[in-house]
């Protein structure tokens, strides 16, 4: 009991002290929430939500009067990030009211006019000195008060301060500002180095001002947009965030719209991502605190990818940057990932196992054109810097090169190993995971990060005995590899399975090859899967593509797919080159239509119904004629494939219906979730054609093996766990939901599927055909004529008859009589001896 009272009191103390605490004259807003942070966790709210304990104790605390009110207008959605946001912004804006220098104008010069505070004596005093430019001095104490001006020849100022050369500059300033580039100019946007350019915004006026986010060398920051702007500006917070990159001498004089002069640090050509495009342009760092402006050059460039859905407005940018500071804060503490450079696995070493008794094989360098020979010599040089090859003088085993080019101009080598050494190394059977089993990982996610590896087989190191046979023949000489390379058989198993050790144990994470997806069911989750997964690469020692990755985006491309919290579509970018095709001219087209087609084929219920005029061109025994029907079918897939089709995620805590169905040719089947509501959420379709012998079964025999393959095919989905079969042949409903077993009049090929479908836990229901149509469309015509039944399902069938048929012989073994002794008896009988006449 003492210890219960105890810890209350303590707890009462420590939780009054905490709303009592207010900011101190020495403390600094950051300092006093850090102090507040302390004091929150000496507090234990189990009761209560310390995040909101925080930002109302900040505000009421605050010393700043006036940011107090500015704060508690935000209303609840305020966090303590963004109120510290708020504050900086408020600082630099001071720091830039005391820095920057005001000239008088009258009413016509400007569109408004902000009023500030008379200056105190001491604040004159320090002011940007008239005759240097700098306020590190009092005015009176000018170390060039008796320096001759090189422009007016007067004693008491510097050049650059010259009043005269200021009035002269200010006449010409309008012939600069509305300086556009030569549109026949390959860059977007120019700036000549003896220009001076126009600045709009310094300090915003405006309460709702528009900003957009972009990612600059690999940091997400807001900017403020202003046309009216010739160049784009970063204060100096902008400039250490991203790393503070080197600057070069300004090549522009720089002055806000009043006409005063702002000064400049330099400037730097840094790496700008924005609506999916990557641009290098150039950034000017001010000397002060000024607000992150986006002018005109960076605009004239990026175009288009500066669209609504980036742009934010007022409160909007302010959530914005409370978000981002979160995710900012995890990325900038693994920058060691994103650094350029080859990455080196420290977790594992590729072995490539040789066939027994395998030949080494020699082959001849291929020639390399003579435009090329200069960037493939560029590009062995990197890699043997890098210690991705080594120059050897022999070796039994050499493979040729091949040169391709990238989109961007630039080249790949890629080594051709299918001329002898992949046919002589074992094959690794690690299993490459299929997209469904990686969508499925995705259930329930609400944003999606996508992390991409940089060279990513390059990053792991080949043991000694496999660096011997991975070698090159080049018109330079042989170079033998010691990292993992393209092209050899064994890689992408090698990779596949260093992926999966390392993201072992981790939920809402998928990855195929160096593909990795992130989700989580709330911001929280998925920032901490994210800065698990981060911290797993950094540990096993891999690097990155910055500008290849997303981070908490609402949907994602993955997988030839877009994936949203929805479920998944088809992707428009890879759907474009089938819905642009023209009408095929011959089978051999047509059979590559259907094939591109036959990918997508689960996002489009009833493909076979739609398709069966094409199909129907397939037969042997049909001529190909190209009418009105066959190409109203072939623009209806194409549109259909340009539709938002979705499919959903898969959640093992809906209940889950497989509808299957039977015609004359094939088999089809969807399986989908179905809700409380009564709606459905379609999960995958399928369809199959029937061979010639099995277009001969039965009816009943048809239906039955379409749900017996409709079972085998989402076997992943339904294994251990109850689902409702649905059919439309009643007689199935008796024969395979019978609690009684087998039934016995059943025939040996029901009887076998019987025994299949004993594995999964089912309840069957019957569905008059007309309310069928999902799965019925489906099975009307294969998805393709020659996808039939394939050799391992036929295998499986021919197994399981097999076995049904060892089983027989074993009971009739067991009988007390032989099939003799019943012959024999039989005769014996009067009656059955003539009973057998018939």
């Amino acid at each position: 009991m003492r210890k219960l009272f105890g810890t209350r009191v303590v707890l009462l103390k420590e939780r009054s002290k905490f709303f009592g605490l207010r900011q101190e004259t020495h403390q600094t807003p950051m300092q006093f929430a850090n102090y507040l942070r302390h004091a929150a966790a000496q507090c234990d709210f189990d009761n209560f939500d310390t995040d909101a304990a925080l930002v109302v104790q900040f505000v009421n605390g605050i010393s700043n009067q006036a940011v107090r009110v500015k704060l508690l207008a935000k209303g609840k959605d305020l966090t303590l990030d963004d109120a510290l946001t708020y504050l900086q912004v408020s600082e630099d804006i001071q720091r830039e009211d005391a820095n920057t220098p005001r000239v008088a104008m009258d009413a016509t010069s400007c569109h408004a006019v902000k009023t500030s505070p008379p200056k105190t004596v001491m604040d004159r005093a320090w002011e940007s000195c008239d005759r240097c430019g700098k306020n590190v001095h009092a005015k009176g104490k000018c170390p060039f008060i008796n320096f001759k001006c090189f422009n007016c020849g007067r004693t008491g100022h510097l050049s650059r301060m010259c009043r005269q050369s200021k009035t002269d500059r200010y006449a010409k300033r309008q012939q600069h500002v509305n300086y556009r580039p030569n549109r026949r100019q390959k860059s977007g946007y120019q700036v000549k180095r003896t220009e001076t350019a126009m600045l709009q915004v310094v300090r915003t006026g405006t309460p709702n001002p528009l900003t957009v986010a972009v990612t600059i060398d690999g940091h997400l920051v807001v900017m403020e947009l202003d046309t009216g702007a010739s160049v784009t500006i970063a204060n100096p917070t902008l400039w250490r965030r991203i790393g503070s990159p080197v600057l070069s001498p300004p090549t522009v004089r720089l002055r806000s719209f009043s006409g005063h002069l702002v000064p400049l640090k330099g400037e730097t050509t840094v790496s700008v991502e924005c609506g999916g495009q990557l641009k290098q342009l150039c950034i000017r760092v001010a000397n002060h605190a000024v607000v992150n402006v986006m002018g005109r050059d960076w605009l004239e460039v990026l175009g288009g990818a500066v669209s609504i859905k980036n742009i934010f407005k007022g409160d909007a940018s302010i959530h914005c940057v409370g978000n981002d500071a979160r995710l900012q804060s995890i990325l900038d503490r693994f920058q060691t990932l994103f650094q350029p450079g080859l990455g080196h696995c420290t977790k594992i070493k590729a072995h490539l196992e040789p066939k027994p008794g395998a030949q080494a094989v020699f082959r001849k360098p291929y020639p390399v054109p003579f435009a090329l020979q200069e960037a493939v010599e560029a590009q062995l040089r990197r890699y043997v810097e890098l210690g991705t090859l080594t120059p050897v003088d022999r070796s039994d085993w050499a493979a040729p090169i091949v040169v391709a080019r990238k989109s961007n101009n630039e080249i790949r080598l890629c080594a051709d190993f299918s001329t002898g050494l992949n046919d002589r190394l074992v094959s690794d059977s690690y299993p490459i995971p299929p997209p469904e089993d990686l969508f499925q990982a995705l259930n329930g996610g609400q944003s999606f990060s996508k992390v991409d590896l940089s060279d990513a087989y390059l990053q792991i190191e080949l043991d000694e005995e496999s660096k011997k046979m991975v070698v090159i023949n080049t018109h330079k000489g042989l170079f033998q590899y010691n990292r993992l390379p393209f092209g050899v058989k064994a890689a992408p198993a090698i990779f596949q399975k260093a992926m999966d050790a390392m993201l072992t144990g981790i939920p809402k994470v998928a990855a195929y090859l160096d593909d990795i997806i992130i989700t989580g069911a709330s911001d929280e989750e998925h920032l901490r899967t994210l800065e698990t997964v981060l911290s797993r690469l950094l540990d096993y020692g891999f690097r990155i593509k910055r500008e290849k990755c997303k981070f908490m985006e609402k949907e994602v491309e993955y997988l030839g797919h877009i994936v949203s919290a929805e479920g998944l579509r088809a992707d428009p970018k890879k759907t474009e080159a089938i819905v642009r095709m023209k009408p095929p001219q011959d089978l051999a087209n047509l059979r590559s239509f259907l094939g591109m087609v036959n990918f997508y084929a689960p996002f489009i219920p009833h493909l076979t119904d739609i398709a069966a005029p094409l199909y129907r061109l397939l037969r042997k025994e049909v001529s190909w004629t190209w009418k009105q029907k066959e190409s109203a079918a072939f623009e209806q897939i194409k549109s259909m494939l340009n539709s938002p089709l979705l499919l959903a995620h898969y959640d093992p805590h809906l209940p889950i219906v497989l509808a299957a169905d039977a015609s004359n040719v094939g088999v089809g089947a969807v399986l989908y979730h179905r809700l409380e509501d009564g709606s459905v959420r379609v999960i995958a379709h399928a369809s199959k054609a029937l061979n010639e012998a099995q277009r001969n079964y039965a009816q009943v025999e048809k239906e039955a093996l379409a749900l017996v393959y409709a079972v085998k095919k989402f076997h992943k989905y339904l294994w251990g766990r109850d689902f409702i079969l649905l059919t439309d042949h009643k007689p199935l409903v008796s024969i395979f939901g019978s609690k009684k077993g087998v039934p016995q009049t059943a025939v040996s090929r029901l009887t076998r599927w019987c025994v299949t479908l004993m594995n999964y836990t089912f309840k069957i229901e019957y569905r008059n055909t007309k309310d069928f149509g999902h799965a019925d469309g489906l099975s009307r015509l294969p998805l393709t004529s020659k996808e039939l039944f394939n050799a391992e399902f036929d295998q499986k069938e021919a197994a399981g008859e097999l076995m049904i048929r060892q089983l027989m012989e074993e009971a009739r073994r067991e009988m007390p009589v032989t099939a003799a002794e019943v012959a024999e008896y039989t005769q014996k009988d009067e009656i059955l001896r003539y009973a057998s006449t018939f």
